[in-house]
Parts: structure tokens; sequence; C-alpha cells
């Protein structure tokens, strides 16, 4: 049983910090990022599966969205289409819909008091929903999808999408009870695994300590029974209607420790695998497709050193059988995942000198790819422009043919981010752009420079979302820019998105 009080509140509260700092350090190390998706930062945009881009952002409380061709024309309008009026405090999420649109999610906490002794504070907010087609057909239902916590969204591969949250209750105040439930929607918006989708797993119920308990040294109001599901989790779309879902479940109080277990559904909701499966025992960071029909779970990986421990990444490659196989390329990785063929890219990050004013440091990105069988298919290789500059802002992105984009900013001695570039090396390892990088924008006036996200364009080349200004500390200008399989710039210096 797990003592909840005020001083295993405030050292849970410590424990939660330091994993998600960790999380963001190893995934996002001096902002480095694993993949191109959209993180709910108020700008996101995905492919729109024929060369082009669909981007969404906010401006002025206001949700907008602008596809543009492979050509580089915009065909939702000069401004855009108006999705929604954006709530307060909502965080924008958005994937492909596999049919050339998009779907995209955000939270409204508006409905929360500010007055945190108010006990609705504590009640789940409501998450919505809408589908954009290709040709800017804004639809599906304009309520709220559910109510509750850490929801993920990811595609069904027609059209839909899957849903996974924390439909949690509260019990007393910040203490619930979770709840972890899966919704399909359907292309034309119906609900597809009824109105209250597929409850997976619940926690143990919280309950009062009982007197007895009291006198025999347990403190606090509330104690809950350990294993029990946390509200962290993750899906994965098998791209056929089907989905993988992972979760935590947190062991004995004062262990610190989890464990990861899988369990995969079929496009009608039934379970394949007759057990759930316990694939690691290690904390949970993110989770993708394998691009060969499984799943690729990221954990945080703790090596052992002499004299200390270093904090890193693994990957749990998890077949649509239930097999599994642990991926690791470095020992620790600083991020690890899909190379979007079956196996892995498995990237360390160095300081040299590792001593000294951090400003002062150059950074160093070291790439390894193994296939799906473990095996190493590169030779180790530094993956940024060795020219003694430093890069910043580093966007990791496969290029589906299981080589990878690699998009980065120069950081200045000054202090200011510019100069975006995008290297490419292809499935064998090999540098097949410019070895400095390939710039990304050519706008006259442009100081600031810094990099949204990145995909493939799914021919050989990438799309590249990146946030402009011409002042030399902050952008406030979207542009989106295509290169070709050769590294050339397709839409000129870049195409503004947000006018």
């Amino acid at each position: 049983m797990e003592m909840i009080n005020k001083h295993r509140w405030l050292v849970s509260l410590v424990i939660i910090t330091i994993v998600i700092v960790i999380s963001v350090v190893i995934i996002c190390s001096n902002q480095v990022f694993p993949t191109g998706s959209s993180d709910g930062t108020g700008v996101v945009a995905v492919s729109d599966d024929s060369g082009g881009v669909i981007v969404v952002w906010h401006k002025d409380d206001t949700i907008y969205a602008q596809r543009i061709d492979s050509a580089g024309q915009a065909q939702w309008g000069e401004k855009g289409l108006f999705i929604a009026e954006r709530p307060s405090g909502s965080s924008l999420t958005m994937i492909e819909d596999g049919l050339g649109g998009a779907v995209l999610s955000w939270c409204d906490t508006s409905v929360r008091p500010d007055d945190r002794d108010d006990p609705a504070y504590f009640e789940p907010v409501p998450f919505y929903c809408r589908r954009i087609t290709h040709d800017g057909q804004v639809t599906w239902n304009s309520e709220p999808a559910s109510t509750g916590n850490n929801r993920v969204v990811v595609s069904d591969g027609s059209g839909g999408a899957l849903i996974a949250w924390d439909d949690y209750s509260v019990y007393y105040r910040g203490l619930w009870d979770n709840y972890l439930r899966l919704q399909k929607i359907a292309a034309d918006g119906r609900y597809l695994w009824g109105n209250g989708g597929i409850l997976v797993v619940a926690s143990s119920p919280f309950r009062t300590v009982t007197d007895e308990e009291k006198a025999a040294g347990v403190k606090g109001i509330a104690i809950r029974l350990r294993p029990t599901y946390d509200g962290h989790h993750q899906i994965v779309s098998n791209g056929d209607g089907g989905v993988y879902i992972f979760w935590e479940e947190e062991q004995e109080a004062g262990s610190g420790g989890v464990n990861v277990y899988a369990q995969y559904l079929d496009a009608r909701g039934e379970y394949i695998w007759p057990e759930r499966n316990l694939i690691a025992n290690e904390r949970l960071i993110s989770a993708e497709s394998d691009g060969a029909g499984g799943a690729i779970a990221v954990t945080m990986r703790t090596t052992e050193r002499t004299g200390y421990s270093q904090l890193g990444t693994a990957g749990i490659l998890v077949g649509n059988d239930g097999t599994i196989l642990e991926l690791q390329g470095y020992k620790p990785a600083d991020i690890t995942m899909s190379d979007g063929a079956g196996g892995i890219f498995s990237v360390r990050i160095a300081d040299i000198p590792s001593y000294g004013d951090p400003e002062e440091r150059l950074r160093i990105h070291w790439i390894k790819r193994l296939d799906s069988s473990g095996y190493q298919v590169w030779k180790e290789q530094k993956s940024l422009p060795d020219d003694g500059r430093n890069y910043i802002d580093v966007h990791y992105t496969p290029d589906g043919s299981g080589g990878v984009f690699v998009t980065c900013v120069l950081k200045q001695a000054s202090g200011v981010y510019t100069d975006a570039r995008t290297r490419k090396l292809d499935s064998n390892g090999n540098i097949v752009w410019d070895e400095h990088g390939v710039p990304v924008f050519d706008i006259p006036g442009i100081v600031y420079q810094r990099i949204e996200s990145v995909f493939s364009d799914q021919s050989g080349g990438a799309v590249i979302i990146g946030i402009l200004g011409k002042s030399a500390v902050r952008g406030d200008m979207i542009y989106a820019q295509r290169l070709d399989t050769e590294g050339n710039r397709v839409w000129g210096g870049g195409i503004r998105i947000d006018h």
C-alpha cells in the first residue's frame, strides 16, 4: 500500500518533475527532437500525403489551417481556414488522417476555475477532435470527444483516428482513480467503440485509511494498492485500423519502479493477445510505428558507470505476434527512434570539452542505425555538419526508406539562432546532400530562424516548417520549405503561411 500524505506528495512531485525534466533532456537535449511530430506548441504541421503540408496555428485566440500543395500553392484560401476559437490553455496536436487530410485535437482548460480551493479545479477537462479533409472541409462533431487527461491521438490509416486517454475520477483534490480508455472515430465521425470507449485498465481505487492502519503507523488520509496504472500511456497505429497500447504501472511505494505493459487490439477493438505483455521495467518515454506493422516503445535506461550512473534511452521492438526484441545502439543513447523500416536510429550527444563554460562547448552528435534484428547497419558517424560551429534545435526525421534527415540551426557566438540547414543520410549512412547541410530558407531581412517540424515528402525529399523573424531574439512568422530528393529548394526562399 502507498501512503498518501503531504510528505508523499512533495516526494511524488519531485520525482515527477525529475522524470519530466530527464525525459525532456533525453528527447530534446539542447533542443533535440527525434521526429517531426507535432507537440502542442501552437504551430503544428503534418504531410498532406502528396508532397505538400497542412499547417495549423493560432492567431488572436483563433485556430486557423492552411494546406500548401507540392508546387507551393495555398489550397485553402489566402488566409487559410477558420477552425475554432482557441480555448484558453488549449494544447494543439495534429496527425495525418491517412487520406491526405488531418485530425486536429485540443483541450479546453477555460472551464477550470482559477481557485485551487474550488473542487472543480481538479475535475477532468474536455478535449476536442476535428477532421480536416484534403479539400479543406472541417468535419466531425463540434462537441467534446470526451473529458480526461493525457490524450494521445493516432491515425487509423483510413481517415479516422484512435484516441487513448486517462478518464480519471477525482477521489480527493489531486488524488485520482485512473481509467485508461480507447476510442476509435471513423472517417465520418462515428464513435465505433461505444460512447465511452474501451476500458483497457483501471488503477487500484483510493480509499480512506482505517483507524487500525493509523494505529499501525500508516499516515495520511488515503491509500491504494500497488502495482497500479498511473495515468501514463502511449498508443501506436498498426496502419490498418488496429492499435498497440502501452502503459505504466507503478510498483511498490518508495521503490520508484515501474513496469511497462503492452496490448494489441484489432480494427474491431478486440484483443489479439490473450494477455497483456510485460515489455520493460523502466519509464516509458514514447512509442511509434516501426514502419513494418509493429511498434517501438522508447524507455528510459540507466547505464552503470564506474562511480556513477548515466541516463539514456533504449528501444523495445514489439511485433504483432507479441514478440519482444530490445534494440539499443549506444549505451546510453540520448535519442532512440524508429528508422521507419523496422529498425532504429540511435544518437549519442557529447559536449567538447565536457567541462568549462557551457556556452563555449561544441555539441557533437554521433548516429548509428540498427536493423530489425538488432544488428548495426551503419558505422558510427557524426550527424551534424563537422565545421567547428555550434548547431542546435536539431530534428531527426526518417526519410521513409531507412535514411534520415538531420535539420538544425546555427547558434552564433552572439546567441542568435540562424541559418537553418538540412543534411540527408541515405539507408547506408552515406551523406547524399551537401556535407555542411542545405540552407533551408532564403528570405531577405530574416535574422532569427528556428525549426518547428520536419517530415518526409514521401519522394526522397523533406518539408520543413520554421519560425522566422527579423528580430535577432524571436520569430513571429511561420514559413514552409520543401527540399527535393537532390536537396534543392522547391518553394523558392520559403513560403509564408500565416498571412
